[in-house]
C-alpha cells in the first residue's frame, strides 16, 4: 500500500490516461451497455473522465457502488453526491436494480488464479455473489502487483481481463 501512495502525481496522471484509453476501447468492444464503474480513491486509477464520457453517451447506463457500513449496492452515476469514509464520493440515493453487463473493479493486486486482492472489506465479493448474471469483469490497477502464489479464497471475485500499469 505504501508503494501505491508514493507514486508521483504527474506520473500517475500519465499512467491513468493510458489505462483509461484501454478501458474505453475494451468497453466499446463488448456488447454491454450497463456499466459498473467506481469512484476512485487517490491510490486508484483516476477514471473520472471515463465516467463522464460514458454518462454523456446515451447508449450507456453508468452505475457506481453505493456502500453503507456493511453492504454494497449500485446506484446511478448522477448528482447529488455525498462524501463517505476515506473521501470516496457516492450518489446520495442508493439502489438501482438492473443487470450489469460490464464491471470495472479497482484492485490492489491479484494472484495466480486472477482473483482480486482488494482493501479487505469484501464489499465487491459479497455484491458479486448476490448477482444472478455475472458481468464481464475488468480489473484495473495503476501498478502491476501480482502475488506469486494463490492467496485468495474461492469467494473472491475473478477477472475476465486485467488492465494494469507498469512498475
Amino acid at each position: 500500500m505504501g508503494k501505491l501512495k508514493a507514486q508521483s502525481y504527474k506520473n500517475n496522471r500519465y499512467k491513468d490516461k493510458k489505462l483509461v484509453q484501454k478501458l474505453w476501447q475494451m468497453i466499446q468492444e463488448t456488447s454491454g451497455y450497463r456499466v459498473l464503474l467506481y469512484m476512485p480513491m487517490k491510490i486508484e486509477v483516476d477514471i473520472y473522465g471515463l465516467l463522464n464520457r460514458l454518462k454523456m453517451d446515451r447508449r450507456y447506463t453508468v452505475m457506481v457502488p453505493h456502500i453503507d457500513d456493511t453492504n454494497m449496492t449500485v446506484a446511478m452515476y448522477r448528482s447529488p453526491m455525498s462524501c463517505r469514509k476515506y473521501g470516496i464520493r457516492q450518489p446520495k440515493k442508493p439502489g438501482y436494480e438492473s443487470r450489469i453487463d460490464i464491471a470495472v473493479v479497482p484492485i490492489v493486486a491479484y494472484d495466480t488464479t486472477y482473483r482480486r486482492i482488494g482493501f479487505g472489506k469484501g464489499y465487491y465479493d459479497k455484491f458479486f455473489d448476490r448477482l444472478k448474471n455475472k458481468p464481464y469483469t475488468i480489473f484495473v490497477q495503476r501498478v502491476n502487483y501480482k502475488a506469486q502464489e494463490n492467496i485468495t479464497n474461492s469467494f473472491d471475485i475473478k477477472a475476465d481481463k486485467i488492465i494494469k500499469g507498469t512498475r
